[in-house]
């Protein structure tokens, strides 16, 4: 939804397997300069 419908790129992904987590940051662009949404899953 949010990278085909709003546009937002995947900045980063990092995922926790021993607390069986994936936190994903999404944007416009660079996290310094724009809107960063964090997605815990």
């Amino acid at each position: 939804f949010y990278t085909e419908c709003l546009g937002m790129k995947l900045l980063r992904k990092r995922d926790i397997p021993e607390e069986r987590y994936t936190n994903a940051f999404l944007g416009y662009g660079p996290e310094d300069s724009h809107f960063v949404v964090e997605l815990t899953y």
